[in-house]
């Protein structure tokens, strides 16, 4: 990956970084995986520093998709089950492995990309706009990928795709919290007993 700027990749290792400690209010069962995609991240931005960017990111991202989408899933919908959740990871493992052999970048891009829309509609059903937009951030760095010089522009989209998912993960709900405590309050009575 012949990147304009060092720099990016600097910031793409820093926003992983952030990405760790901004999952740390998540469950337990979110906080898994989006640590784990931080953790893949931070290996593309050395990577990406290294020039090696181009194979690692078609070997890491259907990873590093697979590892947020199960995290948004734990998040918004339930706990996936083991086997389910190790089936996905192990399959956009083999998928990222075939792309960076073969360097057939749709193998890898097309995986991550739907993953992206899943995430998106998962958050935006969950009203967690950061979340929502932190996906976008994610399928836009897909999207960039195969153009030409916009390289620095793909680990700035996924920079903000860390930060965005494991910051909009980590919130409740605003309209389920805010409906809970206004049957919660209509519940009391006004004024208690007397004497």
């Amino acid at each position: 990956m012949a990147l304009d700027s060092p720099a990016c990749a600097a910031l793409l290792f820093a926003a992983a970084v952030g990405g760790w400690g901004l999952a740390k209010p998540q469950s337990a069962a979110s906080r898994l995986y989006v640590r784990f995609a931080a953790v893949l991240l931070s290996a593309l931005a050395v990577c990406a520093g290294l020039n090696l960017g181009d194979v690692a990111l078609l070997f890491l991202l259907p990873l590093t998709a697979g590892a947020m989408a199960t995290a948004a899933l734990a998040r918004f919908v339930r706990r996936p089950p083991g086997l389910a959740a190790s089936l996905l990871l192990t399959v956009m493992l083999a998928l990222g492995l075939v792309a960076a052999l073969t360097g057939w970048a749709a193998i890898s891009l097309l995986p991550a990309a739907l993953l992206s829309l899943m995430i998106g509609a998962l958050a935006l059903g969950g009203t967690a706009p950061l979340a929502a937009l932190g996906a976008l951030a994610l399928l836009a760095g897909v999207l960039a990928f195969p153009q030409q010089g916009a390289h620095s522009g793909v680990l700035m989209f996924l920079a903000a795709a860390i930060l965005g998912l494991s910051r909009g993960l980590s919130r409740a709900a605003p309209l389920a919290a805010a409906v809970e405590q206004t049957t919660a309050a209509a519940r009391r009575p006004a004024i208690g007993r007397l004497g």
